[in-house]
This record gives structure tokens, sequence and C-alpha cells, in this order.
């Protein structure tokens, strides 16, 4: 009841009483101290009065708990309970996050002013204590020895790159960079003449800070954990810095100088920004996946905020919702049903999640996948085949698509890979070939080359023979450098200067074929780059010009996907695949998100942050069954996995490998204890370090109904030392066992479809265990390793565990000194219902490559400075998911406040928004005259943010408000302007003169308005206004004063990716808004 008195007896009261409970020992008589207990059972409740406020309470233990006897002031009975029992509840359910999986995250790291700007390229002073050895180069710390003995000052900092003349296979250069560290370090820590210098080791690759890290390389991330062991040892001394540039000489003092200030021993260096890790809880911001066999992402309605997974019919077109998701409808003629397993997503699928797309549309149009069912009239496909191609609305598990339309994926592919290709490289070949002819000499101009279809579209047209010229946004230029064009063949997307570069570079000639995804003045511009014909092939939709427009010697044609028949896209693909196979055409760089990141994943896409194509995986529920191999079978950790597999996973067959196999302690007894519990085993000796072992026990399931679906990989040996105690031989045997195993597990199941590649790492290797230098670099190679796979979007997690209550082969040689120490680091030991309760919640959270598995005691004060400070995770502020009615009710509130106080509110709902949209941890982060574009917005995040103040106002605002008002305090004031406006409106139709004391219009005199002013409110018009009001020619001729032909705004956004372009969604929102 919403009325007190409509309760016999108010809870919170009662809750109260119980509360005495605490001051005896009444729930916790055979508990641990640690532990208490929460009221479970009521027996033999009377109450005697109601209404009453004030209770006196008399508590007695008897055999089945607690009894509980309540009076009023007057000793009137108010309630009895004949009994109360309680259940056990321990700290792990009284503070969940103690068993929340932990998380790497990589924030920027403050430094000292001058170290800040060498992070842009200005030589910062260099402090006395940051002098290298005379800025020279040595092969390695013995060489620096001997210069020091020829009487070369000590220097302060040593800096060690890897070197780079080292090739073969990953475990042969893992095996070599840590064993050549090792050395490095033992001479670097024994030389007396070095006992005051730190040492910086440089590297690249070896670890990754975000989605845009794809090229990590685990062979360089042995060195990361060999070091974190060395700088356990060593305090202070050790430093590691990942770089994705190189460094000259100048700009390694500054960058020195940077290293010293930030006062971290990790750090990372990405695109001038120094980062440092820290290990944070798990989120739970990812989409929760429906109980539903049939599922699909979804739009909710104009913010990406509201995309969600919703239940899916199984026929999608039938309105009545009461179809059965798990019986699927019956396939027509021609048609097959696929298992999705990753799906490619364009720019056109963020449009549709804004509510910016014209019609509707539903998300996903093309992916790859297992067949599952093939349709009357289909040859040539079976059940069980591995396909991709176009595939409309793949964004879930099942995918219905012509079968014309889709082609074999290569055995030596990701699922993810193979979802990439279809629309980039059917759309280039479409337009190139068919369309434009493109012939070898011939010259073609590919606007936005750096993008999706761009960059397919320049290495089709080079495979024909044409000179290829290309625009891109200036940061990108790099990528088409990697695609084999020379400068004088690449200009910017945002200007026009692209013009004349290219008129200059051809003697006047000009190109023969333009492929067009820009917008504007564009179009004209790449018209005149047409001087004797030619043909132009538009993919753009809002910028399409009447044939009149157009020279008479230009052949302009526009097109769509869907245009040619389906038989024509089945060709395109098999000619495509077949040069993709030969290596005359290179597939794209990938960055893979889980669908269940699906939120961020579009936002991602919409501020243009990756390059080349962004996939969608989708998880894979372990299946019944297929067979799940376990290395290290037959050990403590090994066996436990394999119960719980059986116990709780519904696994029901098994293969087990160890050295010893069926010779191994207990074997014979496990496989007869798991066959009890209904479970097939297979124990077979292996050596996973040899390759020609691992690939003969995988050919050995060969059962087609129960094919390889999960790997998990828990086999490994230590072999503990301290630096300075450890060989080469040591570090090899290590590493062997643990990594090289995983590498051949990793290229060998490439091709399978799994559903689990799990990996059993250490917490050695990210906190840096002291003498665990071996054990440490080879549980960092398989960390690196999980996430090599995610990014090539297969299935991969590294679980970096904690110490396991449980002695095993890994553990059994710990002293209680060792335990001691680990003990007093603020680690408690697993037991195995906390370890197998954490790894569940781990496996629920495939999307994340490398978790950390840890029970810190959190009472203990933390140094590590991974686990030191508050490890919470930080949240982006939410949207405000108001309804109509709501929005009335801000809208009216907003109204009628003071101008100024409406002032500050809407500059706060702004800068909140904004910090929203952006994924910024804090409005903080949002400054009230910064411009737009430097926060980061561009023209989908710009439309978000519309939604957004739409939504939260009640104002109705053009998709181009962020380049119409380009600040924060420029669009809150434009928001206030509105409500002015409409207060005055109110104010007049009520008879109140709104006018000045002289007469004249509020806003109509300009005797004290400062040039300030004047600029800031110039800045709130947008470009349309001037152009219908005839203003923008004068304006234009007013700004450029001698006469040069104008360029477009730097504002004006130029990029694209997969057909559209940012700059074109800018112009179509508006058209279709109009």
């Amino acid at each position: 009841p919403d009325d007190p008195a409509g309760f016999a007896l108010h809870p919170a009261l009662l809750d109260a009483a119980l509360h005495a409970l605490a001051a005896t020992n009444a729930t916790t008589t055979d508990q641990p101290a640690s532990e208490g207990g929460m009221p479970f059972a009521f027996t033999g409740v009377q109450v005697h009065t109601t209404g009453a406020r004030t209770l006196h309470v008399r508590l007695r233990r008897n055999a089945d708990g607690v009894g509980v006897e309540a009076v009023d002031p007057t000793g009137q009975p108010v309630v009895t309970v004949e009994s109360l029992a309680f259940r056990p509840i321990g700290e792990a359910a009284l503070n969940p996050a103690l068993e929340t999986p932990l998380r790497m995250r990589w924030d920027q790291v403050a430094v000292v002013a001058e170290a800040a700007e060498t992070q842009r390229g200005v030589t910062a002073p260099i402090p006395d204590d940051c002098a290298l050895v005379s800025a020279d180069h040595y092969p390695g710390v013995d060489e620096v020895l001997s210069a020091l003995g020829d009487g070369v000052t000590p220097p302060a900092w040593v800096v060690l790159d890897l070197p780079d003349d080292v090739s073969g296979p990953v475990p042969v250069r893992a095996r070599a960079a840590a064993e050549w560290l090792l050395l490095q370090l033992q001479a670097f820590l024994a030389a007396p003449a070095l006992a005051d210098a730190r040492l910086l080791i440089r590297t690249t690759g070896a670890v990754a800070t975000g989605p845009g890290d794809r090229n990590m390389d685990p062979a360089v991330s042995t060195v990361w954990g060999l070091a974190r062991s060395a700088g356990a040892e060593n305090p202070g001394r050790i430093h590691l810095l990942d770089t994705d540039t190189d460094t000259d000489t100048d700009s390694l003092h500054s960058l020195l100088s940077a290293v010293d200030s930030a006062g971290r021993e990790q750090l990372a260096l990405r695109k001038g920004l120094l980062l440092a890790p820290r290990l944070v809880p798990l989120d739970d911001d990812v989409l929760p996946i429906p109980d539903a066999a049939q599922w699909r992402l979804a739009p909710g309605g104009e913010t990406l905020d509201r995309l969600h997974l919703v239940a899916d019919p199984a026929n999608p077109a039938d309105p009545v919702d009461t179809a059965d998701p798990a019986v699927p409808t019956a396939l027509a003629p021609g048609q097959v049903r696929v298992a999705v397993r990753a799906a490619g997503l364009n720019f056109r699928d963020v449009m549709v999640a804004l509510g910016a797309y014209p019609g509707r549309a539903a998300l996903g149009a093309e992916g790859a996948g297992v067949v599952t069912e093939v349709g009357p009239d289909v040859s040539g496909l079976a059940v069980g085949d591995r396909v991709f191609g176009l595939m409309p609305e793949c964004f879930g598990p099942s995918a219905v698509t012509d079968a014309r339309m889709v082609a074999g994926v290569p055995k030596d592919w990701s699922f993810a890979e193979a979802a990439s290709v279809p629309i980039v490289f059917l759309t280039a070949w479409y337009a190139l070939s068919d369309l434009a002819g493109l012939r070898a000499g011939e010259r073609v101009l590919i606007h936005a080359g750096a993008g999706g279809v761009g960059m397919a579209a320049v290495q089709l047209a080079r495979h024909l023979g044409a000179d290829v010229f290309a625009t891109a946004h200036p940061s990108k230029w790099e990528t088409l450098r990697g695609l084999g064009l020379p400068d004088s063949r690449i200009a910017s997307s945002r200007d026009l200067d692209f013009r004349t570069a290219f008129l200059d570079a051809t003697g006047g000639a000009g190109v023969d074929v333009v492929l067009n995804s820009l917008a504007g003045e564009f179009v004209d511009a790449s018209l005149e780059l047409l001087p004797r014909g030619g043909r132009f092939i538009e993919m753009g939709k809002t910028d399409v010009r009447a044939v009149d427009d157009v020279p008479d010697d230009v052949t302009y044609r526009t097109f769509d996907l869907s245009d040619p028949e389906p038989e024509r896209i089945g060709a395109m693909l098999a000619d495509v695949l077949a040069l993709l196979r030969r290596g005359e055409l290179d597939l794209l760089p990938i960055t893979t998100w889980d669908i269940r990141e699906a939120r961020a994943a579009f936002r991602y896409l919409g501020q243009a942050r990756h390059t080349g194509k962004m996939v969608l995986t989708v998880p894979v529920p372990l299946d019944p069954a297929g067979t799940v191999l376990i290395t290290g079978g037959t050990g403590t950790l090994g066996a436990l996995m394999a119960r719980h597999l059986i116990a709780e996973h519904g696994v029901r067959h098994l293969l087990l490998t160890s050295r010893r196999g069926p010779e191994a302690p207990e074997a014979g007894e496990l496989v007869e204890e798991l066959r009890r519990a209904g479970a097939e085993a297979r124990v077979v000796a292996c050596d996973m370090s040899r390759r020609d072992e691992v690939a003969k026990l995988l050919e050995s399931v060969v059962e087609p109904n129960h094919p390889l679906t999960g790997v998990l990989h828990a086999a490994g040996v230590a072999d503990d030392a301290v630096i300075g105690s450890l060989t080469p031989q040591r570090i090899g045997a290590v590493l062997a066992a643990k990594a090289e195993s995983a590498w051949h597990l990793h290229e060998l199941t490439s091709g399978a479809d799994l559903a689990m590649f799990t990996l059993f790492s250490s917490a050695a290797g990210i906190l840096g265990a002291p003498g665990q230098g071996n054990y440490a670099a080879a549980n960092t190679f398989l960390d690196a390793l999980a996430e090599h796979r995610h990014a090539r979007g297969l299935p991969a997690q590294s679980q970096s565990w904690g110490l396991w209550a449980q002695r095993s082969g890994i553990s059994g040689h710990l002293s209680a000194g060792d335990l001691a120490r680990i003990a007093a680091s603020g680690m408690e030991p697993l037991s195995t219902e906390v370890g197998l309760r954490m790894w569940d919640g781990a496996r629920d959270r495939a999307d994340r490559p490398h978790l950390a598995l840890l029970r810190m005691n959190p009472r203990h004060r933390h140094t590590h400075p991974l686990l030191a400070g508050p490890a919470t995770a930080v949240r982006a502020p939410q949207a405000r998911n108001a309804v109509a009615p709501k929005q009335t009710d801000a809208r009216d509130r907003l109204a009628t406040l003071p101008d100024a106080e409406r002032r500050r509110e809407l500059l706060g709902l702004v800068r909140e928004h904004a910090a929203a949209v952006l994924a910024h941890p804090s409005v903080e982060t949002v400054e009230e005259e910064r411009a737009f574009k430097e926060l980061g917005f561009d023209s989908l995040t710009g439309i978000e943010l519309r939604n957004r103040l739409n939504a939260a106002t009640g104002v109705s605002l053009r998709p181009t408000l962020v380049f119409d008002h380009p600040t924060p305090v420029l669009l809150a004031e434009h928001l206030n302007r509105q409500f002015a406006a409409e207060a005055a409106a109110a104010a007049t139709a009520n008879g109140v003169d709104t006018s000045t004391a002289d007469g004249s219009g509020a806003d109509t005199s300009d005797d004290d308005l400062t040039e300030a002013d004047f600029r800031r409110m110039l800045a709130t018009i947008s470009f349309q206004t001037f152009r219908e009001s005839g203003l923008s020619g004068p304006l234009l001729r007013l700004a450029r004063g001698d006469g040069r032909p104008s360029t477009v705004a730097e504002d004006r956004p130029g990029e694209i990716d997969a057909m559209d372009a940012d700059e074109l969604i800018r112009i179509a929102l508006q058209t279709f808004e109009d």
C-alpha cells in the first residue's frame, strides 16, 4: 500500500526490530566470524495489534532459530514470531565485487606541462636526470658498460629496444625475445656502474589498450611478463613503454621526461598520449541476450543507447507476435538458413539505429556462418558448410538468404574476416568493373580512399592496371601509402585542393573515372577533373545530379548494390574470392566487437575511429554434442574443469591430454568418474609443445557428430627462480609447455567452428610475481594470444588466475613463505566453489579476451599500481529515457525559469548529453567554450546529441546543430533563445508589451553590440539560412577579400565507411527532415 497505515506492521519497523539481532550472536552460531546471516524463514507469525509505530523487542534462542516477541510502549503485544530461521551469507554475497572478474583499463596519465607538449612533437627541456649516454646507440647493455669503462658519465636512464632482426614462427620469436631480454636484465642489474640508473624497455605491439590495437604480437608480449617480474624484484628500476610510433633521439629525450613525470612503471604511448593500466571490476554494460532460440539486434529509436537484443519471432514479417521462436519458418526455394558467426557493420546500420534512414530498414546486410538448413532447389551447398555473403537481417544467431549470394569461406579465414568482404568489395567491383568499365592505363579518382569501400576500390583499380588517385582525411594518408599510392596521388578529402593538385599532376588531362562518395562543391570539383569526358560513378544518394547538370561528354551513373541480380552478385563474389585467394587483393584490416557490445561498436563506427572494416561477432553456446579438449586434463585443475563442464554446462564429450596420458596418476579413475556423470572421456598422451603431435591429436577428433567445439588450455609447468638465477633453458622449458602449446592450438584450430577457446593464464603475468619471470613471460604470451585471436574475430579468453586453494602441479611447490607473501599482497586463495563460480562469470563475458580472476581482501591496502586506488569502473552518463509527458513537463519548467538560471541549466544539459554521446566518464571533459568538432563530434554523433536534447527539452532541433552552433555554450544559448521566444510570444498573446523603451524590438539594435557578441550570434546561424537569405555570396566575398576560390570549411567532414560520407549524412538528414 502507498499509505504506511495500510500495513498491519510496517516492513521498515519490523526490519529495525530485527536489527537487535546484531547485538547478539543468535545468527552466527555455526558460521565463521567473517560471515553473517540473513532472515530466511518465518514460522508461527501472529500480528496482535496494527498501526504500531514503536516497538520493544525480546529475543530468545530456540532449536530452530530465534523467537521474537514485540510489544508497544504500553506492553500491549504487537507481533510474535515462533521461530525465525537464518541462512548463512558469506562476505562475497554481501560484496559481490569480491568475485567480479577484473579487466585491464588503460587511462590517460597526466604529465608535467613541458612533457605534455612533447607528446605533440614539441621538444621540451631535458631534466638533468634524463640524459642518455651521449644519446648514442649501443647493441646492448654490455656495450653500454664498455663505454662507461672508457670514462663516459653513467646515465640516469638506459633505453632498451628489442632487436628487429629475429624472424621465424611466433614461438621462435617469443623465446628469442625473452632470452635476449633476460641477458640484458642480468647485465643491467649486476652492473655497479648502473646501480642508480633506470631501465626503460621499449616495445611495439606488446599490449592492447583499446579496440584500435589490432597488431598485437604475442612474441613481444613475453618481454612484458619477464620485465614485470624483474621490476617486482627490483622496485623502481624497470620501466616498460609500448609505443605505436618510432621515436628519434631528439623526441626520445622529451619522451623520457614525460615517462619520468608520469610516475608509472608501465605505460603505453598511443597517438601522442601516455596511458597507464589499471585493473578494474568488469562492468555490466553489455546487452543481455534474450532467453530465446532466435533473437536479433534492434534499434530503440534515435539514440545508440537504445539499441537492444530482442527475441525474434520465427517469421519477422508475421504481424502476429505469437510465432514460436524455436520453430523457424520453412525456407522458400533457393534459400539457405545460416547460423551467423559474424556480421559486417556498415554506416547505413548506424543511420538506421539513429532513426535517420528514410523508410523502414532492418539492421545487418552481410555476414558469415554455418549452413544449418538448405531449401528446395539449392545445389552446391550442404548443412555444415562455412559460407559468407549478403545476408539480410543478420545481426543475430540465424539468418535466411538467397543461396546464390553466398560463397564458401576459405579454411584459413575466420568468420569475421569473411564477413568483412561482401559489401565493400562487391560495391567496388560493381562500380569500377560493371558500371565504369575501368581499363588498364586509365586514371581513376577514388574519394574517401581510406574508408572500407575506398580501400577495396583502390586495390581493385590497381589490379586492373589503372593509375589511381585518392582523397582521404590527412590522418589516414598513411593507409593510402600502405596501399601503394605515392604522395603525388594523394590529397585531402576535407578541402577542394585535390582539383588543382590532380590537374597539375596529369598536365591538365584530369582522370577518366571518378568514384564519388562526397557532395556539394566536391562533386563540382570532381566533374572538373573530367575535362576530356569520362565516367562519373555516384555512390551517394543525396546529391544526385540531373542529366542536364552534367557535361554531355560525361557518363553519369548512380547505383545501389541491390541493382544487380542475385546471379550477378554470386558471380562477382566468386571473382573477388579468387583474387583474394591468389593474393592479388588483400583483406581489409578489421576491428571486431561482440554483438553484446553493439552500442559501443556503433558509436566507434559513427566517430570514424577505425580503419578498414568493423565486424560484430555472435557468441555461440557450447554444444552438448561437440567435443571439448582440455590440455593438462589429468591434472588438478584440468580434472576439476572436466567435472564442472559436465555438471553445469552439459558437455558430454571430452578429450583430455597430458604428457603421460592414460599413465598419469588416477587417469583411469577420472575417466570412470566422468562416465558415471554421463560423459564420454578419452585420455591421450601428447606433448603439446610439438606441433606434429598436436596436429595428430586434433585429427583424432574425426567423429562428425561430435566435432571439436571447445578448447581449454590448462597445461603448464613452473620452474621458479629470480632473474639472476634464470637461464635461457629454464625460460624455454616454461614457454614450451604453456605458450608454444597455445600457439599450436591456435593455428591448428583456426578453421574450426569453436564456441570456446579458453587459456588458463596467471596473475603472475600481469602483477609481476617475484621469482617467476619465466612463468610470467609464458602467461603474458597467453594474454596477448587471446587479444590477437579476438582481433581476428576468433573466440578466445585468457583468464589470469590468482592462487587456487587446491594445490596443483603449478602451485604444489610453493612454500609456507611463498604463501605468506601472497597473503601479504592481499590476494586470497580461491576455494573450488569460488573458483568455479568465477570461471562461470568469466565464461558469460566471452566478449572480453582477457580477464583477471582474483579474490582480493577488501580490507587490504593495495599498493600495486594495477590495484591501488578505488577499483571501480567508470560509467558514462546514462541516457535520459524521457517520454512525451515528461518532455512537456521539462519544457514547461524550463520556459518558466529566469533567464540566467535557464542558461545555466541548459548549458549543463548540453554538456551532460555531449559527455554521454562521446562516452566520456565525466561532464567536466566537455569544456563549454570548446568546439564540438575538437571534442570529437561529427555528423553522426551530432545527430545523437540532437535526438537526446530533443527528448530532454522537447525543442525541435536540426540534425546539423553541432555545426550550426559549434560549442556547448553557443548551443545552450540557441536553446535559451527558443524558450525566450516562446515566452515572449506567450506574453504578447496575453497582451504584455515586450518591446524596449524606444518601441523597438528586443534584439533589433546593434548600438551596444560588441564584436564578440556579433561573432557569437553569427555563429549560431546555419549556412543554409545565409544561403536562403541571399547573404552567403556577399559574406564569402567579404571573407575572401582577394577573390581566391573558397575552400570548404574545416568542420566539413569528408570521410566515409562502406559507401556513406559523413558529409552525405549531414545533407541527407537535413533533406530527410525537411
